[in-house]
């Protein structure tokens, strides 16, 4: 699936509805060209008694916004393009009011049209250059001599009447396409918060997801790099759970999930992370600052739920008989990044795993420690070696389990 077909439609068609802007724009500057050569004709017939008397002035207005558009683009491919073309505008306007002697209110209709084009489009920048271009067209046609001297010739009715109804068109047609450009923008917003909206409920749909498959820890680095680093673990603190008590072979593996959820449950509030399982086997790692006590109190507090809710027959699960610990050197990684496969693996954990090997028969049940993790328990007396008496144990198990 591509980025774009996963996009919703009011988006895809942003590029029309912006389009159909631009030629809205367009048709509202042809308006205002033909509309200031339609005061100057009359002006020239009704007023001066001179029909034509400006005819390039006239050709311009009716040409310049269809050539500008040509020249110049769409308003909407480049800012600097649409600035462009309001500044003919205003070279444009400038001429026409130039050639109306500056009679008041065609002038002043043409004027304010203008600088309301420019504040919108380019702000007070764009109005200073408009008003030299216009200041410039001006001064090309209009009668300095009448004006230094301030002669001004009074606007006849027709004009003036012409004026006020054009004025009145052009702002009820501009108030029509500011209407048309706020729909385009809500329907556009309205797309973009329907995106923003599925795009977090799909985020989260993964998180959930991936939190389900891995680890916390590795469920992060996934959602935020998209791929997980395997993790060297020189001195990695591992836990082995056994299960006992179930069916051979279990009927149905939702008392299994149950007695893995507890533990779970359990592990997490001691900042450890059940890995992986197998069967009635698991393998849990201690992470931040749990440290090896850490995962004895998570162990005790395991075989204590137990112990305290045990299944009332084989067909409704086991519990967790044997907790191993020890430290070694682990790597935690994805096998098979293909299918997700995280797993763990070192000498840490072959050790561990020949540990409850060697120790079934001694201690097939209760809480037991390696000899590389005695060593570096706060309080390694609570627990004796097995076999007791030996120079080098197998495995130190808790006290209360051997007067048990």
């Amino acid at each position: 699936m591509t980025m774009n077909s996963s996009l919703p439609a009011d988006l895809l068609s942003e590029s029309g509805s912006r389009s159909r802007l631009s030629t809205q724009i367009y048709l509202v500057r042809v308006i205002f060209g033909s509309m200031t050569a339609l005061l100057l004709a009359v002006n020239d017939a009704s007023c001066q008694g001179q029909p034509g008397a400006h005819p390039f002035l006239l050709l311009v207005g009716l040409s310049y916004p269809h050539l500008g558009q040509l020249l110049l683009g769409r308003l909407d491919d480049d800012l600097r393009h649409g600035r462009a073309l309001f500044v003919l505008d205003g070279l444009y306007a400038g001429a026409v009011i130039g050639a109306l002697e500056f009679s008041g209110l065609p002038s002043l209709v043409i004027l304010v049209i203008c600088l309301f084009n420019w504040m919108i489009v380019g702000g007070i920048s764009l109005i200073g250059l408009g008003l030299a271009l216009m200041l410039l067209g001006a001064l090309m046609t209009g009668n300095l001599p009448a004006i230094t001297a301030g002669v001004i010739p009074a606007s006849c009715k027709p004009v003036l009447w012409l004026a006020a109804g054009l004025f009145t068109l052009y702002f009820l047609i501009v108030a029509y396409v500011i209407h048309m450009l706020i729909g385009t923008l809500q329907r556009q917003q309205a797309a973009l918060q329907a995106y923003a909206d599925a795009a977090h409920a799909a985020r989260g749909l993964a998180e959930r997801a991936l939190l389900s498959a891995f680890p916390r820890s590795v469920a992060r680095q996934m959602e935020t790099t998209g791929r997980h680093t395997p993790e060297i673990l020189p001195a990695a603190d591992l836990m082995l759970i056994e299960l006992a008590g179930f069916e051979t072979p279990p009927a149905d593996l939702v008392p299994l999930q149950t007695t893995w959820r507890a533990c779970e449950t359990i592990l997490a509030r001691h900042g450890i992370e059940l890995i992986k399982t197998c069967g009635i086997r698991g393998i849990a790692l201690g992470r931040g600052d749990a440290g090896l006590d850490g995962l004895i109190a998570a162990a005790r507090e395991i075989l204590t739920y137990f112990s305290d809710h045990p299944p009332q027959s084989a067909a409704q699960g086991g519990n967790p008989q044997r907790v191993l610990i020890h430290r070694g050197a682990a790597t935690l990684g994805l096998v098979q990044p293909a299918r997700l496969d995280l797993d763990l693996s070192g000498p840490g954990l072959e050790a561990l795993l020949t540990l409850a090997d060697r120790t079934a028969a001694l201690a097939p049940r209760g809480l037991l420690v390696s000899p590389a993790a005695h060593r570096l328990l706060q309080a390694p007396g609570r627990f004796a070696p097995l076999p007791a008496g030996t120079e080098a144990p197998a495995c130190y198990l808790e006290r209360s389990e051997l007067a048990a």
